[in-house]
């Protein structure tokens, strides 16, 4: 936070440097300008009175005196003036600089929470197996009556844990690959990406006795096919997760105005109120939401599809009949 409040205040001198100069600089400009038409005018008027008859008249070298006096006095005044109106711009300026600096600092630190966020769970997930492992090997070490059997289920322990470490270490790898818009997108058949990730999923669907329900229209997006393919395996593989057993999901493709819409739905035991405007976020625990369902994982997988929706210049959202099932619908430009 001192770095940020550093950097603010930096920021807002530097605008309110910007302002102040402005405001001396028009205000020099306006001086010259106001005292220089003072003297104009007093200068035509001293001529006028040498040339007239009344020049040696009495008095009228008092009265150019008392003009000159007058003149002097009226750029006192205009100083003056021009000194409280940069007194003026300065409390105003300071004020309106640090809220224009805090406004585009907020997207920055907003960025810079959210990767400390990401960096300290990220951290806490690493730390977890690895502790594990450690505990489990430093068990095994002191115990001197460690069998053959015993040190097969200690490594058979130690590569579950890898196994968690490496679907981690994928998942990190997918959100650093995501986090930017592909490099040029092209028309996808949409039903054709439903296909492929449905044929992926086919085998842990059988396995659950849960049929897919796949209701396209034919459309072309503008998109990434391997991202996209990759959005609706995440999508579909979340729905078998937490779908009971010998349930439906359905997938549906169709065009709503000028975009591509799909929509996956489940029949599982839903997401809390409180937990569905989370549940596009990093390292957020579905299980935590849906509680009835113990399912392994990160809590990547969402937020891996949130990004590429993203990048495509499209919509994900959330919708949730507690116990009755979760929507989620996406919306991508269609190819032109």
């Amino acid at each position: 936070m001192s770095m940020f409040k550093s950097a603010l205040l930096r920021l807002t001198v530097g605008y309110l440097a910007f302002i102040m100069l402005l405001s001396l600089g028009f205000s020099t400009l306006l001086y010259r300008i106001s005292a220089s038409e003072l003297e104009r005018d007093f200068q035509q008027r001293v001529a006028m009175l040498q040339h007239s008859p009344l020049r040696n008249a009495p008095g009228v070298q008092e009265l150019i005196a008392l003009r000159t006096e007058q003149i002097e006095e009226s750029k006192d005044r205009l100083r003056g003036d021009f000194v409280v109106m940069n007194l003026v711009i300065l409390f105003v300026g300071g004020g309106l600089a640090y809220l224009l600096a805090k406004r585009n600092l907020a997207p920055i630190e907003e960025a810079h929470e959210a990767q400390t966020r990401f960096t300290a769970d990220a951290s806490h997930e690493l730390r977890t197996p690895l502790a594990a492992m450690r505990s489990e090997i430093e068990v095994a070490l002191r115990d001197r009556k460690l069998t053959l059997s015993g040190a097969k289920k200690l490594l058979e322990s130690n590569i579950e844990e890898l196994d968690k470490l490496e679907a981690l270490a994928n998942g990190l790898l997918k959100l650093a690959r995501h986090d930017r818009p592909p490099e040029a997108l092209e028309p996808v058949h949409l039903p054709e990406v439903v296909a492929e990730a449905t044929e992926r999923l086919a085998v842990m669907a059988r396995e659950k006795s849960i049929i897919l329900e796949i209701s396209s229209e034919d459309l072309l997006v503008m998109g990434d096919r391997w991202s996209l393919v990759e959005l609706v395996t995440i999508l579909l593989d979340n729905a078998l997760k937490y779908s009971p057993p010998a349930t439906t999901i359905t997938v549906i493709v169709k065009k709503v105005g000028a975009v591509g819409q799909l929509v996956v739905s489940d029949h599982g035991v839903g997401i809390a109120p409180t937990d569905l405007p989370h549940i596009f976020d990093r390292f957020y625990r579905a299980d935590a939401a849906r509680s009835k369902q113990q399912v392994v994982g990160y809590g990547l997988g969402l937020a891996i599809a949130k990004q590429i929706v993203e990048a495509h210049r499209g919509t994900i959202t959330a919708l949730n009949l507690p116990e009755k099932g979760t929507t989620i619908t996406v919306r991508l430009p269609l190819a032109r």
